[in-house]
This record gives structure tokens, sequence and C-alpha cells, in this order.
């Protein structure tokens, strides 16, 4: 028996602005986006000579078949035709789940990279991202990684300069939203903010950390303001602790905010931390 240990990163978006509806049901996208510290830990036993199994530390999420680790290690095998006699997935969940931050898309994506790596890389990283389309909009920019401007679905990825190093603070209160309904409220308004991702590219590129901050911005955020009011509160919390700037990543619900001093980040993780949800502290990766 072969073991691979591999992480996967959290994903957060700096701008999220949705640019219209596609013919297909999907809605056009205009992305910056950036991994962070947060990860997930996977194992990967290969080999075992038993069926199939999936585990976890959070048993909710031991599906099976239906799980996207699960899915994109089958793909795998059926794209490159490699024979594997028995596959126990073993996950280690740091990331929240219903949170934005891409923690299913991210295992997935590493999964594919870990199979990837021990086989001798068969596949390209263009295969291995069209591969992860069909799982997800959000794996091929998993198995990028780094910071992106992502157009279309999120499969259209152009890389920009690494994100200026800072503290991020990441909040994830306990509601959560799901995406279809999210995109249906969005639909049906007409007055969804827009931020501007061609500024956030532009201040990437010139490492501006505090243009960044008040760049940040998401077209999610005025209808998840009216199902979860605490994201408000928490958005303001973390302004007046002294962020350069803060936001919803995805469709949410975790917010966060940046930073330029570790101290004043650590502030206010502690002060956030009373408010009955998850807390962490990361930088860029």
């Amino acid at each position: 028996m072969n073991t691979i240990e591999t992480k996967a990163y959290a994903k957060l978006n700096l701008t999220l602005d949705i640019t219209g509806r596609r013919a297909d049901g999907y809605h056009d996208l205009d992305m910056v986006m950036i991994s962070c510290g947060l990860h997930d830990v996977i194992r990967i036993h290969l080999d075992t000579g038993k069926p199939w199994q999936l585990r976890s530390n959070r048993p909710e999420l031991s599906d099976g078949p239906n799980d996207l680790t699960w899915r994109a290690a089958e793909t795998y095998f059926a794209r490159t035709g490699i024979s594997c006699t028995g596959l126990t997935l073993s996950l280690e969940k740091r990331i929240p789940a219903g949170a934005g931050l891409g923690g299913g898309s991210s295992d997935a994506a590493a999964v594919l990279h870990a199979l990837n790596r021990f086989y001798g890389c068969p596949l390209s990283l263009q295969a291995l991202c069209e591969i992860g389309l069909q799982l997800g909009a959000d794996v091929p920019y998993c198995l990028v990684r780094g910071t992106q401007r992502a157009l279309g679905k999120g499969e259209r990825l152009t890389p920009l300069p690494p994100m200026p190093d800072c503290w991020i603070l990441l909040c994830k209160p306990e509601v959560s939203f799901p995406t279809p309904e999210l995109f249906r409220a969005v639909d049906a308004r007409n007055d969804i903010p827009h931020p501007d991702c061609r500024a956030m590219a532009e201040a990437i590129c010139t490492q501006d950390l505090k243009q960044i901050g008040r760049l940040l911005g998401n077209s999610f955020l005025p209808v998840a303001l009216e199902r979860a009011p605490e994201v408000g509160s928490l958005l303001q919390q973390i302004q007046s602790c002294g962020a350069l700037g803060a936001t919803m990543t995805g469709s949410g619900s975790c917010v966060f905010g940046l930073f330029a001093d570790r101290n004043a980040a650590e502030k206010c993780g502690a002060l956030l931390s009373k408010c009955h949800c998850q807390v962490f502290l990361t930088r860029p990766v």
C-alpha cells in the first residue's frame, strides 16, 4: 500500500462581480482570487486491496461516491486508464463548509494533483483543469492556485503577481447560504454592486495593499445581508478594528478582513470569537 499526503488551501474572492446570465443557465463572473494558508489535509491510501473508502473527521462528509474528492479520484483513473486495487481517502477538514472558501473544490483539486504526481504526471495541468471543470467551476482555480483573475464560470484564468503580504482574518458565522438561492435572488434585482476587478488587478500589480483593501467587494453581499444581518455586523466590527477593507468571500457566509498589522488582526479575532462564529488568522500563500 502507498500513502500520499497533501494540503488543500482555501480560496478567497477579493472581488466577485456577477456580470450576466448565460444561455446554459450559469452566470458570467469576473473575480480576483487568492489562496490563503487555511487548509485541509488529505491522505490517499492506494492499492489497499479493499473496496474504496472515504473517511473524514466530519462524519457528515463521509458520503463516498457523492463526495467531490471521491469523484475526482474516479475521474482521474477513468481518464488515465490507471488501475488502482483499492483506495481510501482520509479528509482532515479544517476549512469550514458552506463558507465560500472553496473547501470541497480545493480538496478535489488536491486529489487530482497528488495522484498525478504519484503516477509520474501523465496528465498536463490543462488536462487536469478539464477534469476539474467537470467537477465544479472553482476546481480549475484550485488546481492553479495563487493570485488569479477569473472570468466565465471561473475557469478562464489569468495569473497576477503574488498578493502583497498581509494578515487575513476569516470569520465564519453559523449561517450558510445555498449558492443557487443567492443567484436567484441576484437575478431578481437590478441594483447589485459591481466591484472593479480591473482596478483590483492593477492594485495587485502595483502591490498597493491599501488600495486592495479599498476595492474589496462582492455582488452577492446585499442579498446575503438580507438573509443574515449578522454578516453585516461582523463586517462592521472588522472594519472598526482597523482592517484595510473587508467583504464576504464567494457566496458566503465567511467574511474576511485584510490587516497590515498582526496585533490588530489578533485583537479583532479575539473580539469576533465571542460572536458565535469560527475565526481563523492566516496569510496569503
